[in-house]
């Protein structure tokens, strides 16, 4: 695995470790670790740097397997999170993936700018 990513390059700033972490009981696990520079979603500044950790399945036992669900799995979730901070309806986050839950309540209602509410409060 480790040989694999010492291989692999995808986009600017994006990269690919090898770590091995504290499973079940005496049994260490295996991590693919992504670290990636993102522009700051919430526009509030800098580029921020995302780190993400995915076990590496007992289930790999190829490089093309490992090839496989490294394409399809961790990177389509990093890039995933990424759409998700960005993609926007009306203005507003539908699937903020640091929220729970994920998806805001009914957000295919129109939205009602400020103003309209406010005038609506003041109305008998």
């Amino acid at each position: 695995m480790a040989d694999i990513l010492r291989r692999v390059s995808y986009k600017p700033s994006w990269e690919f470790l090898v770590a091995r972490v504290p499973g079940p009981g005496l049994v260490m696990q295996f991590a693919v670790v992504v670290s990636y520079t993102a522009p700051d979603s919430r526009g509030k500044g800098e580029p921020v740097t995302v780190t993400g950790r995915y076990l590496v399945p007992e289930r790999i036992g190829s490089a093309e397997a490992f090839w496989d669900w490294l394409r399809d799995e961790v990177i389509a979730d990093a890039e995933r999170h990424e759409t998700d901070e960005f993609l926007r309806l009306d203005g507003r986050i539908v699937n903020d993936p640091h929220a729970e839950p994920r998806r805001i309540a009914n957000p295919f209602a129109p939205a009602v700018p400020y103003h309209e509410k406010r005038g609506r409060e003041r109305d008998p």
